[in-house]
C-alpha cells in the first residue's frame, strides 16, 4: 500500500510511536478526507506526560495536506490569510505559541510554483500551570484556521479543531516523565562521559566486544 506523502513528511519531522498516544489519545486523529479530494492529517506530542503546578510543558502539533496541495503560511498581497492556531485550556493554564513554521515555504502544485505555501504546518506551544492550579484532568482545545491551494485553485478558508486531556499534578510529583520522542535531551552524566570517551574507546579496542554505555 502506498503511503501518502503527507504521512512521510509527518514521520520525518515528528516521529511518533503509538505508545505515546496511550497517554494523549486526542493528539492523534484519523485522516480526514476533504470535499475537494485532499487528505488532512493531524499529529501532536507533549514533552511530558503530566503538567506539574508552577511549571510548563511544550506541545508540538503538526498538520499536513496531501496530495498536490499546500497551506498558505502567512498573509500575502493576494489576500490569502495566514495559517493560525488558537489554543485554550483552563483559566489556571496559560498558553503561548512559541513557533509556527512550514517546510518548505514554496510548493509546486499542479506543476506551478506557489510561494508562501507549505504542505506541512508545524507549531510549538508552551502550556504553563499556575502554582495554585486545580489538580486533576483538564481539557486543552485547539482551533486551526487555514486556507489551502490545490491543482485547481484556492480552497475555501476552513477550520480544524482538536481536544485532549492533560493531567495537572502537584509541583513535586515524580510520576511526570519526559517524553523521549519529543526531542533529544542529554542525560545528566553526559558531561562526565565526554572527557572519558578516549579512554573508553581505547579500552574497547583492546578488549573487544561491546563498549559500555
Amino acid at each position: 500500500m502506498r503511503l501518502p506523502a503527507a504521512y512521510l513528511l509527518l514521520l520525518l519531522f515528528l516521529p511518533l510511536p503509538d505508545k505515546v498516544f496511550a497517554q494523549i489519545p486526542g493528539l492523534k486523529s484519523e485522516p480526514e478526507k476533504l470535499a475537494s479530494g485532499e487528505t488532512l492529517l493531524h499529529w501532536g506530542i507533549l514533552s511530558y506526560n503530566k503538567l506539574r503546578r508552577g511549571t510548563a510543558i511544550d506541545l508540538r502539533y503538526q498538520m499536513a495536506i496531501d496530495p498536490d496541495a499546500c497551506f498558505f503560511v502567512q498573509n500575502d498581497p493576494a489576500g490569502h490569510p495566514a495559517l493560525t492556531l488558537e489554543i485554550t485550556g483552563e483559566s489556571a493554564i496559560s498558553v503561548t505559541v512559541l513557533e509556527k513554521s512550514g517546510a518548505p515555504k514554496q510548493s509546486v502544485i499542479g506543476g506551478e510554483k506557489v510561494a508562501n505555501c507549505s504542505s506541512l504546518a508545524d507549531f510549538k506551544i508552551r502550556l504553563t500551570a499556575s502554582p495554585d492550579a486545580a489538580m486533576g484532568l483538564v481539557k486543552v482545545r485547539g482551533k486551526l484556521t487555514w486556507q489551502a491551494r490545490n491543482a485547481h485553485g484556492d480552497l475555501p478558508i476552513q477550520n480544524s479543531t482538536f481536544e485532549f486531556p492533560l493531567e495537572v499534578v502537584e509541583h513535586g510529583d515524580r510520576t511526570a516523565r519526559y517524553n523521549k520522542s519529543f526531542a533529544y535531551r542529554p542525560k545528566a552524566d553526559l558531561l562526565w562521559r565526554i572527557p572519558a570517551l578516549p579512554f573508553v574507546l581505547t579500552y574497547c579496542a583492546i578488549v573487544g566486544g561491546d563498549c559500555p554505555e
